[in-house]
């Protein structure tokens, strides 16, 4: 589909029901997906970000990518989100601005938890203490953390 073809669609369609959204981050153009989803979904309470493993594959595939925040805060991180988690979360510098934007601008956040994924990760420590000195919105919320366990990284 032409991207202006996709575009008009994007802009017409709202998710007004939608308060449950977990969202796979390792396809292409995904962080456009979640910009657009948060955009468009005004009522969102809890927003789940995954890597999904194709099938037959040993580690989740780590997409490259540039997130551009939205052009404006979305409705649902002003007057809704309360729950956010990613799971197989690396600590790059696009996903550090995601994390930093969210928790910046989620007034509701009640909970906010990333696992992280990378076996050979000496940044582990550090990615969670910056993590954890990130503005929050949300006086509320609280921060979980943890290492995704290693049974969840190998196909079964």
């Amino acid at each position: 589909m032409p991207d202006m073809v996709v575009a008009n669609i994007q802009h017409r369609v709202e998710f007004n029901q939608l308060v449950h959204l977990e969202l796979c981050s390792s396809v292409e153009k995904w962080c456009e997906l979640l910009n657009w989803m948060l955009e468009s979904s005004p009522k969102l309470k809890v927003l789940k970000l995954n890597k999904c493993k194709p099938h037959r594959l040993v580690y989740a595939k780590h997409i490259e990518y540039t997130w551009g925040k939205p052009s404006s805060v979305p409705e649902c991180l002003l007057l809704h989100l309360n729950t956010f988690e990613w799971s197989f979360y690396n600590g790059g510098r696009e996903e550090k601005k995601m994390v930093a934007y969210i928790l910046r601008h989620a007034k509701r956040l009640k909970s906010a938890k990333i696992s992280v994924w990378d076996l050979d990760c000496e940044d582990e420590p550090h990615i969670f203490t910056e993590w954890r000195s990130f503005h929050r919105a949300s006086k509320l919320c609280q921060l979980l953390s943890e290492r995704e366990p290693r049974g969840n990284w190998y196909e079964s």
